[in-house]
């Protein structure tokens, strides 16, 4: 997936200018996909120049004409295209577990205290989305709810159990951590794991 498949999928929804497509990656796309303004807008004028996205110029007083944005056939046939196509695995890139990894360098305080910062940006995106599913979708049972929106509420419902699986497991590791900061070290001056006990020799 890339990040011109997304700005074609807010297209297919609605014509829209650069401005409104990048507002949507600072809220409700920016949840699941993060892209500057700069590279909205230079793959906005590669979709434009390679003919799957045209413009319409609107005029507007004492301003520039704003540019409005639809996919053109060519568009929707890649977009199909992408749709149909396999998902390839995704590759899991997660900093904060590769810190955790090499944590006896700086010890089990330190590791809480990063943890809890991560903790508590997470339990804020787990709030915004329960008010997002309260502002939008809990009026009406998802069944009433137009297809489109069905499938939105579905992908805000993944999201709001992502994070409170992962709060769960933060809790569980930090109880982790403050226990491994009674404990003595595994082995002996170093601090080293042996080559037995090193993660890639477990059996």
């Amino acid at each position: 997936m890339a990040l011109r498949h997304v700005i074609l999928t807010l297209l297919h929804r609605n014509p829209a200018t650069g401005y409104d497509i990048v507002k949507e990656f600072d809220t409700v796309v920016g949840y699941f996909w993060s892209a500057s303004h700069q590279q909205v807008y230079r793959d906005l004028a590669k979709l434009a120049e390679e003919g799957l996205v045209r413009f319409t110029l609107v005029p507007q007083e004492e301003k520039p004409d704003r540019k409005v944005y639809e996919l053109t056939e060519a568009g929707r046939e890649v977009l199909g295209e992408w749709i149909e196509s396999p998902i390839q695995p995704r590759k899991l890139h997660d900093e904060l577990l590769v810190r955790l990894l090499a944590g006896e360098l700086v010890g089990s305080v330190a590791l809480r205290s990063l943890l809890a910062g991560q903790q508590k940006v997470r339990q804020r995106r787990f709030e915004d989305y329960r008010q997002i599913e309260k502002e939008h979708f809990t009026e009406h049972a998802l069944e009433t709810l137009p297809p489109v929106h069905q499938l939105a509420c579905m992908m805000l419902r993944l999201g709001i159990r992502g994070e409170k699986a992962w709060l769960e497991w933060a809790e569980e590791m930090d109880g982790v951590l403050e226990r491994m900061a009674g404990q003595a070290p595994p082995h002996a001056d170093d601090g080293t794991l042996s080559q037995d006990d090193s993660p890639g020799s477990l059996r």
